[in-house]
């Protein structure tokens, strides 16, 4: 829609004003309708059809005749077969609209949607289906405390049909921000944000790493907790190896006088049976003593009185 608007130029040869018609910015078409009776596509039409009334400044008065070549075939058959004038009013015409091609309990058939919604797929048609769903409920003529009201339960619904590493992750997040009144948009931006690194999917398994332990931990931790953490675990990362090692190694069976005197013979080591050093000089003995834990217990008295101390 655009109106033709006088406007004075200076002619660059002359210098002499001239006047010419210059059209301006012309606010776009709104889409044909498909005819289709589908209550997301008559609400989706209706609202490109406000939006198109207030763009391009139509009149109340010829808003109806101004949508009817917009309303397709099937939608202009219907409009003829009504019989009425084409000045009706517009809110007149939104409501016989949506009797032909807004089924029934269509508003029903949306929220039950929204409350039994769940991740079918991927966070980015999860959140799609979400602000679609609260776009046809929250509407202009609600309530603003009704609409806080569905905004809260929207948002539990969400967080109840996401996979539960999302889940954790999304009230990981309002336990340390402290954001215990995140809106039902914060927790789907959020969502897109987390799945941006994670990659959720309805099939994600547990043997990938937690996320939200370790948004819990990283949030919560500061930097010395943090490197405290960090050698810890690699402390017992030390000590699960050294475990190992020494239970990987073959255990010798105790020495009987024969063995003894045998090894006393040849200078031999009573610990490690090998030549070359006494007991008390024996690499496997230092080590042991050194690295053995507290919870261990030091190295038994029996073992160390074996006559080569």
């Amino acid at each position: 829609m655009s109106i033709n608007t006088p406007t004075s130029i200076i002619n660059p040869a002359t210098g002499a004003p001239i006047t010419v018609v210059m059209s301006p910015w012309r606010y776009p078409d709104p889409p044909i309708f498909s005819g289709v009776r589908d209550g997301f596509a008559c609400e989706a039409w209706l609202t490109s059809m406000r939006r198109f009334f207030t763009g391009a400044q139509i009149a109340d008065a010829s808003r109806v005749i101004t949508c009817i070549p917009y309303l397709g075939p099937s939608g202009i058959l219907w409009w003829d077969g009504q019989h009425r004038p084409d000045d009706t009013p517009w809110p007149t015409f939104e409501a016989a609209f949506r009797v032909e091609f807004r089924p029934a309990g269509f508003h029903d058939h949306v929220r039950s949607l929204l409350f039994d919604i769940k991740m079918t797929s991927n966070v980015a048609d999860y959140v799609a289906r979400t602000r679609r769903y609260l776009a046809i409920l929250c509407s202009n003529e609600v309530h603003i405390e009704a609409r806080k009201m569905l905004e809260d339960v929207a948002k539990a619904c969400f967080l109840k049909g996401a996979p539960l590493q999302l889940r954790q992750m999304l009230m990981a997040m309002e336990v340390n921000q402290n954001n215990a009144s995140a809106s039902i948009e914060d927790i789907c931006q959020a969502a897109e944000r987390f799945d941006n690194i994670w990659h959720f999917t309805v099939s994600s398994t547990s043997s990938r790493p937690n996320p939200a332990q370790s948004l819990l931990t990283a949030q919560a931790a500061t930097p010395e907790e943090s490197t405290a953490m960090e050698i810890d675990n690699l402390r017992m990362e030390v000590n699960s190896l050294r475990q190992q090692l020494r239970s990987s190694k073959k255990r010798l069976t105790p020495l009987d006088k024969k063995e003894r005197a045998r090894l006393m013979a040849r200078g031999a080591c009573f610990k490690c049976r090998q030549d070359g050093h006494m007991q008390s000089e024996c690499p496997e003995r230092e080590t042991n003593v050194n690295n053995l834990s507290v919870a261990e217990g030091s190295a038994q008295p029996g073992n160390a009185s074996s006559g080569q101390a």
